[in-house]
């Protein structure tokens, strides 16, 4: 096989070919703004209109809701969204500090427990001091 077909580009995955995710479609936009400006109602809006209306029954009305929802709701993520420092409460801080504090633990920094020992003791001379994980030390992490 000669080098000229290998190299001469044609075929394959190429970074940035292609449709971008998530862009609109051209022809369906076009076919809503033709239905817009005929003074027709798009489906949306027909689905909102019949849902709201009181003489349709209620079991109707419930499954136009139900099919108008994945229009007006965006889905949940399964991706945790991380709360900044100023969002969290008193508790919440400390849980963080805490599970800091076990990462710390698992990956032997010594120096980072101490810190986190000493931030969750605080003013607090009655609080218990936390032990620290000896079988790190004996493996020379830390």
């Amino acid at each position: 096989m000669s080098t000229y077909r290998r190299n001469c580009g044609h075929g394959g995955k190429r970074s940035g070919a292609g449709r971008p995710k998530g862009a609109k479609s051209k022809r369906r936009l076009e076919t809503f703004e033709r239905l817009k400006a005929a003074g027709q109602e798009l489906p949306l809006e027909r689905l909102l209109r019949r849902m709201t209306d009181e003489t349709e029954s209620e079991r109707y009305r419930d499954s136009l809701a139900i099919a108008a929802a994945r229009f007006l709701h965006p889905r949940l993520t399964a991706v945790a969204i991380a709360k900044t420092s100023f969002e969290m409460s008193t508790e919440e801080i400390e849980q963080l500090l805490y599970r800091e504090l076990e990462h710390a633990r698992r990956q032997g920094n010594s120096k980072l427990v101490r810190e986190l020992e000493e931030s969750l003791r605080g003013d607090q001379p009655d609080r218990p001091r936390l032990a620290v994980n000896n079988s790190s030390m004996r493996n020379g992490k830390g």
